[in-house]
């Protein structure tokens, strides 16, 4: 029999041995979490896009774009209207390259963030703007409103891994307000819209409760998740709002 010191000295080494072996398998399990990051932070955005959205050079337009909203709908004439404002381009007929515009209520103004793909490089804008004055009959008079371009640079986290993270979160994807049921908008003021473009591909959605604490549909919440990641992204952009949050309508 071996003896008590023998025994222990066994004991000691297995103890050994196993603390060993569970730092070699938290290692591997790390190095496993840093390849997979590292594959999906290395994807190109713009393969993934066209592959999601089935881009299609040669193809026909294709529009997707909810059959309640018309020339006559209250919703799909704020997007047409707003771009007139702030004067850019419709991408309604789709364009030459990727680019998604997200479109935004707040009680002070509005904000457009627009990202864009062209000339082999990503680059996003912040369009914030608001009414000078609102004179019967002015509505549509694009020399009433004051708008201040925030040129953005890079994300914090580099452009592929930020837009990863958007497909991701599902902006090219998510479900339009009326595609959900029971969706019930919270406040007639509230208005959040995406408008997605690319070689022969246009789609638009609105989510407008996505702000909304008390909303539980899951579109909602991925929405949120998007705006917070973009706000985190590009710190400019709450810099500015919080500008003119404070300046309020005066």
């Amino acid at each position: 029999m071996p003896s008590v010191s023998a025994a222990r000295k066994t004991g000691i080494g297995d103890t050994g041995r196993n603390k060993t072996r569970a730092m070699k398998k938290a290692i591997l399990f790390f190095l496993l979490l840093t390849c997979i990051e590292s594959c999906m932070t290395s994807e190109n955005p713009i393969d993934r896009i066209n592959k999601k959205l089935k881009i299609n050079d040669t193809g026909a337009l294709r529009k997707d774009i909810p059959a309640a909203y018309n020339d006559s709908s209250a919703s799909w004439q704020y997007v047409r209207r707003e771009t007139s404002r702030v004067r850019l381009q419709s991408i309604e007929n789709g364009n030459d390259w990727p680019e998604i515009r997200i479109w935004e209520d707040y009680d002070w103004g509005r904000m457009v963030f627009v990202i864009r793909y062209k000339d082999g490089t990503w680059k996003a804008e912040d369009y914030i703007y608001r009414m000078l004055a609102s004179p019967a009959g002015s509505e549509d008079d694009v020399d009433l409103i004051v708008v201040d371009t925030v040129r953005l640079g890079k994300p914090k986290a580099g452009w592929n891994k930020f837009m990863n993270k958007l497909i991701d979160k599902g902006i090219l994807e998510l479900r339009d307000k009326l595609s959900i049921p029971g969706y019930y908008v919270e406040s007639e003021f509230s208005y959040i819209a995406v408008e997605v473009a690319a070689k022969n591909y246009y789609r638009y959605y609105s989510l407008p409760n996505a702000r909304e604490i008390t909303t539980q549909v899951k579109e909602d919440k991925a929405m949120l998740e998007i705006l917070e990641l973009i706000a985190h992204e590009f710190p400019d952009i709450t810099s500015a709002i919080d500008k003119y949050s404070k300046a309020g309508l005066n």
